[in-house]
């Protein structure tokens, strides 16, 4: 195993560890604005999605800039990556993507248009593990 996909897999069993994460998204002024998340189970490092309301701001701020950043740290160690927010909402692929525990309330017609994805994908991770710490593109 290489010493990248041995960070790799470390930043992965962190992302399964923590309880929330750190969203961040361009407001339409340009600044950045952060939203803690809870990260849907059938996430991995490089591809992370997220539940919430369609008429969000998040969603809103996401669909005119997708420029985002994401934090997850548990205990002292701590992975950034930055990326781009894709908004998805067609109804079958939130389907395909609710198929865990968390999400199963979703399967409502009623509550399902009221629910989008948002789907993060990371292309530079820097991490800090144990005192280690630097940075590569995720390719």
């Amino acid at each position: 195993m290489t010493e990248v996909e041995k960070i790799m897999k470390r930043a992965d069993d962190l992302l399964k560890q923590a309880e929330s994460v750190e969203l961040a998204g361009i407001d339409p002024n340009g600044y950045p604005h952060i939203f803690e998340m809870e990260v849907m189970t059938n996430s991995n490092i490089k591809t992370v999605y997220f539940t919430t309301g369609i008429y969000s701001g998040k969603v809103n701020d996401f669909k005119k800039n997708n420029k985002a950043a994401l934090n997850i740290c548990v205990g002292q160690d701590c992975v950034s990556m930055i990326g781009e927010v894709v908004v998805i909402d067609q109804a079958e692929e939130k389907r395909r993507l609710w198929n865990t525990e968390r999400t199963k309330q979703l399967h409502d017609s009623v509550k399902e248009p009221l629910y989008c994805i948002l789907r993060f994908t990371g292309e530079v991770l820097y991490y800090y593990f144990d005192g280690d710490k630097g940075f590569f593109h995720m390719d």
